[in-house]
């Protein structure tokens, strides 16, 4: 007996998709359009932050955050950004393809998440910024980890890949840092019919 592994085409034939897709195809937008457009407005809202702007893909929202935050002045090449020891390559990748430099961080053996005790044990005085990663649907410890963040004046740009719609009382992932990385690739919990991505944010500048 044959059983399918993450039956996409099973996953999504719920769902009635096929007039908005004649309705993209019509419009003659295939990238931006009035559709993007409402997904943006509608996923910042559903988040919590007021801005999204959509992307290809999440190692583009990693790096083209880090990127704008390097243009902003806010990070300087060759800054230490702390990154999970066992994310997915894409969340140091970002930070390489950057021109900025790795620092990894050790993770809760019970959550596979860092921890603000394992962030803290790394941090120096190089330390500019911190890409915490929610894997499997978990958050990190990502309210004290904001804490500590702010007192050491370290940015925060979440990977929320695999966390779409986690959120505890005070707010959803993404939405705790300066700013959300997401990938819509078919396989996530929020996964489109190609790749892409988005970065939200509070930070109009950004």
């Amino acid at each position: 007996m044959n059983v399918s592994f993450n039956d996409l085409l099973r996953v999504n034939a719920r769902f009635a998709i096929g007039d908005t897709i004649a309705r993209v195809l019509r419009s003659g937008y295939y990238l931006y359009g009035a559709e993007v457009e409402a997904f943006e407005r509608e996923f910042a809202e559903y988040v919590g932050a007021t801005q999204c702007v959509a992307l290809a893909n999440g190692l583009d929202a990693l790096r083209l955050c880090l990127r704008a935050w390097i243009s902003l002045g806010r990070l300087t090449l060759g800054d230490e950004v702390l990154v999970p020891a066992n994310s997915f390559f894409a969340s140091a990748l970002a930070v390489t393809e950057s021109g900025l430099s790795v620092r990894f961080i050790d993770v809760s053996p019970v959550t596979f998440n860092v921890t603000a005790e394992t962030v803290d044990a790394v941090i120096t005085d190089s330390s500019r910024a911190l890409i915490p990663v929610h894997l499997y649907g978990q958050l990190a410890d990502i309210e004290r980890i904001r804490s500590l963040c702010r007192s050491a004046n370290i940015l925060m740009l979440e990977d929320s890949a695999q966390a779409h719609g986690a959120r505890t009382a005070s707010g959803c992932a993404g939405a705790f840092g300066d700013a959300g990385a997401f990938s819509f690739y078919p396989t996530k919990n929020l996964g489109a019919l190609g790749d892409a991505g988005c970065i939200v944010t509070n930070d109009s500048s950004l």
